[in-house]
């Protein structure tokens, strides 16, 4: 893990705790947090099309000209992100471990029934028996996010800092380093 100068646009990508660390910088430098979720979900988890999903971030990125940090591993708008960022972030867990805090969130929602984006909530159906859960997505795409500091650093411009947090005690390290309050 490298430090250094952030920036005042960090992109966070990759698991096991990137709306956590966006909150926390973004309340830091203040600047908005831009969870990327939160725009693309609609009410009942109808996801927005691909072209008006990218110009929701382009706009609310373009109004933010103070700063912001995003977090989200959208495909379609990362390269957006991207060419608009000073350091992307790359939090990269081993599987067991991102797959483990992937279940216990998903069990505290489901069981706490607490709201998410646009009304929509995390259910022991969607959780277990969909084919949407949240855990066969990580399941299938474990390969993709082992290599997610490799994708980003090919879409970023060569001037973006990328800093990779490989492991939880390098997380802790980084909230550290960076004064950083977890909420």
């Amino acid at each position: 893990m490298q430090t250094g100068t952030l920036g005042r646009r960090i992109a966070i990508f990759g698991g096991g705790g990137k709306t956590t660390l966006a909150s926390a910088i973004a309340r830091k430098i203040g600047v908005p947090h831009i969870e990327l979720d939160a725009f693309y979900h609609g009410p009942n988890w109808v996801g927005l099309a691909e072209s008006e999903f990218a110009q929701i971030v382009e706009q609310r990125l373009d109004s933010s000209c103070g700063g912001w940090v995003t977090d989200g591993n959208y495909e379609r708008v990362r390269p957006l992100i991207l060419a608009r960022a000073d350091t992307a972030l790359v939090i990269q867990m081993r599987f067991p471990v991102l797959f483990w805090r992937i279940l216990k969130r998903s069990l505290r929602r489901a069981w706490s029934g607490e709201p998410m984006w646009n009304g929509n909530r995390e259910t022991w159906r969607m959780t277990f028996a969909s084919r949407e859960s949240i855990l066969l997505e990580i399941i299938a795409k474990r390969r993709r996010y082992a290599d997610t500091e490799r994708v980003v650093a090919g879409d970023a411009p060569s001037a973006t800092n990328i800093v990779r947090i490989q492991g939880g005690r390098e997380l802790g390290e980084f909230y550290r380093v960076h004064g950083l309050e977890r909420r």
